[in-house]
């Protein structure tokens, strides 16, 4: 959810932001641009810690889903 406290957190999402601060912080992190959308000046990418990728530990850990390109998250 908002910092600000308007919206309610995902199922999981304090679980998953805990696990990445244990997992993140005080280690050094590598962030590998795969692409880049020059239209909205932003890089899109992959964090590792060491060789492990911290979105797929995520995944693996089930605090978090791959979401499919053009899904609709309202289904």
């Amino acid at each position: 959810g908002r910092r600000d406290g308007t919206s309610q957190d995902e199922p999981f999402g304090f679980a998953a932001r805990e696990y990445l601060r244990r997992k993140c912080i005080g280690q050094q992190v590598t962030f590998r641009v795969d692409y880049a959308v020059a239209q909205i000046g932003r890089e899109f990418g992959t964090v590792y810690v060491g060789t492990e990728n911290v979105a797929l530990a995520m995944v693996q850990q089930g605090l978090a889903q791959v979401r499919q390109m053009g899904s609709n998250p309202q289904e």
